[in-house]
Protein backbone atom coordinates (compact mmCIF):
# COMPACT_ATOMS: atom_id res chain seq x y z
CA UNK A 1 0.00 0.00 0.00
CA UNK A 2 2.75 2.44 0.92
CA UNK A 3 4.72 1.69 -2.23
CA UNK A 4 1.65 2.07 -4.42
CA UNK A 5 0.87 5.41 -2.77
CA UNK A 6 4.38 6.66 -3.40
CA UNK A 7 4.19 5.75 -7.07
CA UNK A 8 0.63 6.89 -7.83
CA UNK A 9 0.23 9.58 -5.15
CA UNK A 10 -2.94 7.85 -3.93
CA UNK A 11 -3.84 5.32 -1.30
CA UNK A 12 -6.98 3.27 -1.80
CA UNK A 13 -9.41 1.84 0.69
CA UNK A 14 -12.31 -0.42 -0.16
CA UNK A 15 -15.21 -0.02 2.23
CA UNK A 16 -18.30 -1.81 1.03
CA UNK A 17 -21.98 -1.20 0.62
CA UNK A 18 -24.74 -3.60 1.59
CA UNK A 19 -28.34 -3.41 0.38
CA UNK A 20 -31.20 -2.77 2.77
CA UNK A 21 -34.91 -2.11 2.16
CA UNK A 22 -34.24 1.66 1.89
CA UNK A 23 -31.28 1.37 -0.54
CA UNK A 24 -27.56 0.82 0.01
CA UNK A 25 -25.82 1.35 3.38
CA UNK A 26 -22.18 1.89 4.22
CA UNK A 27 -20.44 -1.18 5.54
CA UNK A 28 -17.15 0.08 6.89
CA UNK A 29 -16.82 -2.09 9.99
CA UNK A 30 -15.06 -4.85 8.09
CA UNK A 31 -13.18 -2.70 5.59
CA UNK A 32 -9.81 -4.41 5.11
CA UNK A 33 -6.97 -2.94 7.20
CA UNK A 34 -4.56 -3.27 4.25
CA UNK A 35 -6.55 -2.17 1.21
CA UNK A 36 -6.60 -4.87 -1.40
CA UNK A 37 -9.35 -5.62 -3.84
CA UNK A 38 -9.84 -9.34 -4.19
CA UNK A 39 -13.65 -9.38 -4.27
CA UNK A 40 -15.62 -6.56 -5.85
CA UNK A 41 -19.11 -7.98 -5.37
CA UNK A 42 -20.95 -10.85 -3.68
CA UNK A 43 -24.28 -12.23 -4.90
CA UNK A 44 -26.68 -14.73 -3.39
CA UNK A 45 -27.84 -17.81 -5.32
CA UNK A 46 -30.57 -15.76 -7.02
CA UNK A 47 -28.10 -13.19 -8.35
CA UNK A 48 -29.04 -10.46 -5.85
CA UNK A 49 -26.08 -8.31 -4.83
CA UNK A 50 -25.48 -8.62 -1.09
CA UNK A 51 -22.18 -6.72 -0.94
CA UNK A 52 -20.46 -4.30 -3.31
CA UNK A 53 -17.09 -2.60 -2.83
CA UNK A 54 -16.95 1.19 -3.17
CA UNK A 55 -13.27 2.11 -3.79
CA UNK A 56 -12.16 5.41 -2.28
CA UNK A 57 -8.94 7.24 -3.15
CA UNK A 58 -7.03 9.45 -0.73
CA UNK A 59 -4.09 11.58 -1.84
CA UNK A 60 -1.01 10.68 0.20
CA UNK A 61 1.62 12.61 -1.79
CA UNK A 62 1.40 15.19 -4.53
CA UNK A 63 1.88 14.02 -8.11
CA UNK A 64 5.32 15.66 -8.44
CA UNK A 65 6.62 13.71 -5.44
CA UNK A 66 5.08 10.51 -6.82
CA UNK A 67 6.79 11.08 -10.19
CA UNK A 68 10.16 11.77 -8.51
CA UNK A 69 9.84 8.62 -6.39
CA UNK A 70 8.97 6.61 -9.48
CA UNK A 71 12.03 8.05 -11.23
CA UNK A 72 14.33 7.15 -8.32
CA UNK A 73 13.05 3.57 -8.33
CA UNK A 74 13.40 3.43 -12.11
CA UNK A 75 17.06 4.48 -11.74
CA UNK A 76 17.67 1.56 -9.35
CA UNK A 77 16.72 -0.70 -12.27
CA UNK A 78 18.64 1.30 -14.87
CA UNK A 79 21.87 1.84 -12.93
CA UNK A 80 21.75 0.04 -9.58
CA UNK A 81 21.10 -3.28 -7.91
CA UNK A 82 17.94 -3.90 -9.96
CA UNK A 83 19.75 -3.93 -13.33
CA UNK A 84 18.68 -7.49 -14.06
CA UNK A 85 15.10 -6.22 -14.56
CA UNK A 86 16.19 -3.52 -17.03
CA UNK A 87 15.16 -5.45 -20.17
CA UNK A 88 13.45 -8.44 -18.57
CA UNK A 89 9.79 -7.41 -18.28
CA UNK A 90 8.09 -7.44 -21.67
CA UNK A 91 4.65 -6.74 -23.13
CA UNK A 92 3.96 -7.33 -26.82
CA UNK A 93 7.70 -7.77 -27.40
CA UNK A 94 8.55 -4.35 -25.91
CA UNK A 95 10.45 -3.67 -22.71
CA UNK A 96 8.34 -2.20 -19.90
CA UNK A 97 10.08 0.52 -17.83
CA UNK A 98 9.84 -1.01 -14.35
CA UNK A 99 11.30 0.32 -11.11
CA UNK A 100 12.01 -1.01 -7.64
CA UNK A 101 14.41 -1.59 -4.80
CA UNK A 102 16.38 -4.61 -3.65
CA UNK A 103 16.93 -5.41 -0.01
CA UNK A 104 19.10 -7.87 1.89
CA UNK A 105 19.19 -8.44 5.65
CA UNK A 106 22.31 -8.93 7.75
CA UNK A 107 24.20 -12.14 7.07
CA UNK A 108 22.09 -12.76 3.92
CA UNK A 109 19.24 -14.30 5.94
CA UNK A 110 16.46 -12.71 3.84
CA UNK A 111 16.27 -10.93 0.51
CA UNK A 112 13.53 -8.91 -1.15
CA UNK A 113 12.71 -6.96 -4.28
CA UNK A 114 9.77 -4.57 -4.20
CA UNK A 115 8.89 -2.85 -7.41
CA UNK A 116 6.26 -1.45 -9.73
CA UNK A 117 5.12 -2.54 -13.16
CA UNK A 118 3.41 0.24 -15.13
CA UNK A 119 0.23 -0.58 -17.02
CA UNK A 120 0.62 -0.55 -20.79
CA UNK A 121 -1.75 2.00 -22.30
CA UNK A 122 -1.19 2.01 -26.06
CA UNK A 123 2.32 3.38 -26.54
CA UNK A 124 2.45 4.85 -23.00
CA UNK A 125 3.11 3.38 -19.59
CA UNK A 126 1.18 4.51 -16.52
CA UNK A 127 2.71 3.80 -13.12
CA UNK A 128 -0.38 5.13 -11.36
CA UNK A 129 -2.56 2.33 -12.76
CA UNK A 130 0.00 -0.47 -12.76
CA UNK A 131 0.98 -3.04 -10.20
CA UNK A 132 3.17 -3.07 -7.11
CA UNK A 133 4.78 -6.48 -6.63
CA UNK A 134 7.05 -7.78 -3.91
CA UNK A 135 9.08 -10.98 -3.77
CA UNK A 136 10.82 -12.44 -0.74
CA UNK A 137 13.31 -15.27 -0.41
CA UNK A 138 14.75 -16.83 2.71
CA UNK A 139 14.83 -20.05 4.71
CA UNK A 140 12.09 -20.88 7.22
CA UNK A 141 14.68 -21.43 9.93
CA UNK A 142 16.33 -18.03 9.26
CA UNK A 143 19.70 -19.51 8.34
CA UNK A 144 21.92 -17.46 6.00
CA UNK A 145 21.59 -18.00 2.26
CA UNK A 146 25.29 -18.60 1.78
CA UNK A 147 27.50 -21.48 0.67
CA UNK A 148 31.20 -20.97 0.17
CA UNK A 149 31.62 -17.70 -1.72
CA UNK A 150 28.01 -17.64 -2.94
CA UNK A 151 25.78 -15.06 -1.25
CA UNK A 152 22.08 -14.72 -2.15
CA UNK A 153 21.02 -11.08 -1.93
CA UNK A 154 18.03 -9.16 -3.25
CA UNK A 155 19.36 -8.90 -6.78
CA UNK A 156 20.32 -12.59 -7.07
CA UNK A 157 17.49 -14.19 -5.13
CA UNK A 158 14.34 -12.08 -4.97
CA UNK A 159 14.71 -10.12 -8.22
CA UNK A 160 14.58 -13.16 -10.56
CA UNK A 161 11.38 -14.28 -8.80
CA UNK A 162 9.95 -10.76 -9.16
CA UNK A 163 10.75 -10.68 -12.88
CA UNK A 164 8.81 -13.92 -13.39
CA UNK A 165 5.79 -12.51 -11.56
CA UNK A 166 5.97 -9.18 -13.42
CA UNK A 167 6.05 -10.96 -16.77
CA UNK A 168 3.10 -13.10 -15.70
CA UNK A 169 1.06 -9.93 -15.18
CA UNK A 170 1.49 -9.08 -18.86
CA UNK A 171 -0.11 -12.26 -20.18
Amino acid sequence: SVYGGLISGQSWSFPGMIPNPMGWSDYTVSAPPAPTLLISELQDVDGNVIYRVQPEAKEVVDIETAEMTSDILRNVVLHGTGRRAKRSVLANGKTIPVGGKTGTTNEYRNAVFLGFVPKVDGDKYRSSTGYVVGSYVGYDNNRPMTRGYVRIDGSRGALPVWIGIANGLQE
